[in-house]
């Protein structure tokens, strides 16, 4: 479920690389431009059909999780693999210092902050949430003391869109960011539970 990354080729999508089923768009929502050309509006697809394009980003976390949490309850009775990548945090490049694109800032709305830091808050709470209501169905159904829940991130801070990583010691103590070889970039957190 989620961010594939490689291409909508077919040989490349997750149900030809070992995957049963597939939610998702399945390149970057960062691939604005191509050698001076538009990118295609990015397409939600459903195994190996487009179900919509262009789709609507800011409605992806929350979809992301609805398909995981049905992922979930359909396979509740036997042993289940889950891979969900959201797609946020993320900037988007075209809006250059508008990059934190949200629906709204929530509670950072009236917080003395730049926009970018107040979409990279918001963001990173919606996230938290849908990670939360994640692990809450899991309990629901009894399965949270028999799953193994990894999270990770793909790369380190960006500071795309303006976003400053030292705003909220995104990196902590490490030099480097997103697209570094510094220990910044490459680095990531992860959280086993």
């Amino acid at each position: 479920v989620g961010k594939w990354h490689l291409g909508d080729q077919p040989g490349f999508l997750p149900t030809r690389q070992g995957f049963d089923s597939y939610f998702g768009i399945p390149y970057s929502n960062d691939m604005g431009v191509r050698k001076g050309k538009n990118w295609p509006p990015l397409p939600l697809m459903r195994a190996e059909r487009v179900i919509e394009a262009p789709v609507d980003q800011n409605t992806l976390t929350r979809r992301y999780t609805e398909a995981a949490v049905e992922f979930i309850r359909s396979n509740r009775d036997r042993p289940f693999f889950l891979y969900l990548a959201f797609t946020i945090p993320h900037a988007n490049n075209e809006a250059w210092c508008q990059g934190m694109e949200v629906p709204d800032y929530g509670p950072y709305e009236k917080k003395l902050w730049l926009k970018p830091q107040k979409g990279m808050a918001a963001m990173v709470t919606r996230m938290d949430s849908d990670i939360g209501r994640i692990v809450a169905h899991l309990k629901e159904l009894d399965l949270r003391d028999n799953t193994v829940i990894f999270f990770t991130s793909d790369n380190g801070p960006h500071s795309e869109g303006c976003y400053n990583p030292r705003r909220f010691d995104s990196n902590g103590p490490l030099r480097g960011k997103k697209r570094d070889l510094h220990d910044g970039g490459i680095r990531v957190p992860l959280i086993v539970r």
